[in-house]
């Protein structure tokens, strides 16, 4: 198994995101291994690209202050060479499908290679992904794909042919960004997703607080943090500072206690 599919074979999972370059090269390595040192699992490690429909204010600025400190796609793979060099911890790669193509399957080769276990491209259909999903296998790297509440039942097959390691599930519509409590159809969507699919399902797209991610983590697998990662490291948070934001957002604690942050699962 991958490294990410280990982790998600175990107890609930946090995942951090984080842009590649935003600060710095030195100072988004440091970031990185805070975060795990913070108690987060897996990292999500965004390539900037100058076009991020998908993302928020808060990430787009990260985008392009990452871009104009000159950070390229080669800088995000050395990214994760050097937290592999010092880390255990699944990176998957975050990026929108140009950099992706402009790469070539020398790209994804260099990726695993620098040891990223698997790769999420946000704008690329299932549909339209077949040698995306068939080079990404043959080098070992798990193809994250994303659900969301527009996401069609009959689509769900499909969803689960072409992912591996797990499935990420945009709690709402819209793009990236911090949000308070999560929709009323986030557990009802989410029974009829885990009811026709097998893989682990993580959950984002707006969790900033404690306890919206004891919400989700009552009927996903894990639960993402980003756009409250990269705003603290907006507000000038160092490393040490990005570690406690961390166990601050995580519930796990106290709902293995059953504490107050801690809704029932719903079960599919």
């Amino acid at each position: 198994m991958s490294r990410i599919q280990t982790a998600f074979a175990g107890s609930k999972r946090f995942l951090g995101y984080l842009t590649a370059g935003d600060g710095g090269f030195d100072f988004s390595l440091e970031a990185c291994l805070a975060l795990e040192s913070g108690g987060v699992d897996l990292l999500e490690i965004g390539v900037p690209f100058s076009d991020p429909v998908a993302d928020g204010p808060v990430i787009q600025r990260a985008t392009q202050r990452a871009l104009e400190a000159g950070t390229t796609p080669g800088d995000v793979l050395e990214l994760g060479r050097r937290i592999r060099a010092k880390s255990e911890i699944p990176l998957l790669l975050f990026s929108y499908y140009n950099p992706v193509l402009s790469g070539g399957e020398a790209f994804l080769e260099r990726a695993a290679g620098a040891g990223y276990d698997g790769i999420l491209v946000v704008d690329l259909p299932p549909e339209e992904a077949g040698e995306h999903v068939s080079a990404c296998r043959g080098l070992g790297l798990d193809t994250v794909f994303i659900a969301s509440p527009s996401t069609l039942p009959s689509r769900f097959p499909l969803l689960e042919d072409v992912s591996s390691g797990f499935l990420y599930y945009v709690i709402r519509k819209g793009t990236t960004g911090m949000k308070e409590g999560l929709p009323e159809e986030y557990a009802p969507a989410m029974k009829a997703l885990r009811s026709a699919i097998k893989l682990p399902v993580a959950a984002g797209f707006g969790i900033a607080s404690r306890r919206s991610a004891a919400e989700a983590l009552a009927s996903a697998d894990g639960f993402v943090v980003g756009s409250a990662f990269v705003n603290a490291v907006e507000g000038g948070a160092d490393p040490f500072g990005l570690a406690e934001l961390a166990r601050t957002l995580d519930p796990r604690e106290e709902m293995s206690k059953g504490g107050a942050d801690a809704p029932r699962r719903v079960e599919p």
